[in-house]
C-alpha cells in the first residue's frame, strides 16, 4: 500500500512521441536538446526473424530493418559494428564472450523514402556467428542464447552502444535498444496458441494488479516481429490504477526447451508503461525465474510468467508474477 500511495502521488506521465517528432510544440520534453545529446541511434522498424530455428539451423538468421539518425543530418556514421556472445543452454560447450562479428558503412545503406534517413535490412546468420566464435552448429541446442549488440562508430570519434542509450531512446517510438537476445528456438505451429484467452493473475505485483484487472480476456495472435515462436496480445500495464495510458502490445515468446519441463512462456522484451517516478521508468519484462510453462501439444492453457517493475522504480523492486491462461470458449 505504501508503494501504491507513492506512485499515485509521485508518478510522471510521459506522452508517446508522435511520428512528426521534431515539430510537435506540445511534447513534455525538450526533444531537440534530447536528440542533440543523444548523438546517434539505429531505430528498428521491423524484425523479420527474431530467433534461430533449430529445424533450419543452416539457414537461420536474425533479420531486422533499421534506419540511422545522427544530429548532423545523418552524415557522421563511419561504421556500425555487430558483436555477439554465446551462452550454452545446458553447458554442452563452453560459453564465448562478446566478439566482433561484422560491420557495415554508411555506403551500405539505402534511403527511407518517407523521411530520407539511411535505411538497411541487416541479416546476421548463426553460421557466420558460429564461424567467428568457433562453435559447431551440431552443438547448438534449444535455449542457446546469443546476445547480439551493435555499436555506432562516428567520424568525429564518438561511439554509441546499448550502454549509452537512455530509456527515452530504447523504447517507444524510437525503438533503438542497441542489442537483442536471439535464442535457438523451434517453430510453434501457427494454428496453436492463437485466439481469445482468459488471463488470471496468481501473484501480487509491486502495485497489486499488473494489468487492467485480476482476470481479463485477450486475443493472442502471431507476433509479426517473431513468427517462429512469438505471440502478442494487447493490455495496459498498471491499467487498474486508472492513469489511462492505454493498452500496448505485449509480445510473448513460447520457447521450447530440450527438457520440456523447462518450456518458457514469457514476454520477449521489456514493455514500458509510460509512467515513472524517476528516469528508470515502470516496466515489465521477461521472467527471471522459471515460473512459466506450456505444452506444445496442448494449447488449451498455460502458465505465463513475467518480471514486474524490471528497473525497481517508485520504491519497488523487480518481482516475479505468474498468470493462469486458459483458452476461452
Amino acid at each position: 500500500m505504501k508503494y501504491l500511495k507513492y506512485i499515485l502521488t509521485s508518478v510522471i506521465l510521459f506522452a508517446m512521441v508522435s511520428c512528426d517528432m521534431f515539430s510537435d510544440p506540445d511534447l513534455p520534453i525538450p526533444l531537440d536538446e534530447t536528440m542533440d545529446n543523444t548523438g546517434a541511434f539505429l531505430r528498428i522498424l521491423d524484425v523479420e526473424t527474431a530467433g534461430f530455428d533449430i529445424l533450419e539451423i543452416q539457414d537461420a538468421a536474425f533479420v531486422f530493418t533499421g534506419e540511422y539518425w545522427d544530429n548532423e543530418g545523418q552524415s557522421l556514421l563511419d561504421e556500425i559494428v555487430f558483436y555477439s556472445n554465446y551462452r550454452a543452454a545446458e553447458g554442452q560447450i563452453p560459453d564465448v564472450d562478446r566478439t566482433m562479428i561484422k560491420s557495415y558503412t554508411l555506403a551500405d545503406f539505402g534511403e527511407n523514402p518517407d523521411n530520407g534517413w539511411p535505411l538497411k535490412t541487416f541479416e546476421i546468420s548463426i553460421t557466420e556467428i558460429n564461424a567467428v566464435l568457433g562453435i559447431d552448429e551440431a552443438d547448438n541446442l534449444l535455449g542457446d542464447r546469443y546476445r547480439i549488440d551493435w555499436v555506432l562508430e562516428l567520424t568525429d570519434g564518438r561511439s554509441f552502444s546499448a550502454e549509452e542509450m537512455s530509456p527515452a531512446i530504447t523504447g517507444g517510438f524510437f525503438n533503438s535498444p542497441g542489442a537483442r537476445n536471439v535464442d535457438v528456438v523451434a517453430q510453434v505451429p501457427e494454428n496453436m496458441f492463437v485466439g481469445p484467452y482468459e488471463f488470471t493473475q496468481l501473484d501480487a505485483g509491486d502495485f497489486g494488479l499488473v494489468y487492467s484487472d485480476a482476470t481479463f480476456t485477450a486475443d493472442l495472435s502471431i507476433d509479426p516481429n517473431n513468427t517462429l515462436n512469438g505471440r502478442v496480445f494487447q493490455e495496459e500495464y498498471l491499467g487498474a490504477l486508472g492513469f489511462n495510458v492505454g493498452p500496448r502490445d505485449q509480445p510473448m515468446v513460447l520457447a521450447l526447451a530440450n527438457d520440456t519441463d523447462n518450456n518458457v512462456a514469457t514476454l520477449s522484451t521489456i514493455v514500458g508503461s509510460g509512467l515513472a517516478c524517476s528516469a528508470l521508468g515502470l516496466s515489465i519484462g521477461p521472467e527471471r525465474e522459471n515460473i512459466s510453462q506450456f505444452d506444445i501439444e496442448d494449447d488449451s492453457g498455460f502458465t505465463f510468467g513475467i518480471t514486474e517493475n524490471t528497473e525497481g522504480d517508485c520504491g519497488g523492486a523487480p518481482s516475479p508474477v505468474s498468470f493462469d491462461v486458459v483458452k476461452a470458449n
